[in-house]
């Protein structure tokens, strides 16, 4: 938490769209709170692409990049087809790809990227396994003192 996460998947989204990889970005969140901080570090890294905060009842938009809360999503991803997106990228993932939020998630056939400073290798919910990490090794992970400078 608070070592550049947000920021870095945001430079990371602008390396895929440049190389023609990415033109439709979900990223799904779990709480409020970091659905507004994706959104101003979107802003603040991506203002040439056009994003927004799909929330409930909202009229879905067609905006390179979509922020979503899990919860949202789950009632909302049959709207779209599971072509939609080109990349889907989970916030906290060690505790929101698992259950009934995986089916939002798995629903797209996109790159799926999962961000988290705690990585679960239980029986129930591995994220090592989902992301198909092999030898429980991120692709890539940064200590915190790295974060820090």
């Amino acid at each position: 938490t608070g070592t550049g996460k947000t920021d870095l998947i945001c430079l990371q989204l602008k390396r895929l769209i440049e190389a023609g990889i990415a033109e439709k970005i979900l990223i799904l969140v779990d709480r409020d709170q970091l659905a507004k901080q994706a959104r101003e570090a979107i802003q603040d890294l991506l203002n040439q692409y056009g994003s927004y905060w799909l929330k409930p009842g909202v009229i879905r938009q067609e905006l390179q990049i979509t922020i979503c809360l899990l919860q949202t999503m789950i009632s909302r991803y049959q709207e779209l087809t599971s072509g939609y997106f080109d990349v889907v990228v989970a916030d906290e993932c060690h505790r929101s790809i698992y259950g009934v939020w995986q089916t939002a998630l798995t629903y797209f056939d996109a790159l799926h990227i999962g961000l988290t400073a705690t990585p679960a290798a239980y029986i129930e919910r591995n994220t090592f396994e989902f992301y198909q990490c092999p030898d429980e090794q991120p692709d890539y992970a940064y200590p915190i003192q790295e974060a820090f400078k």
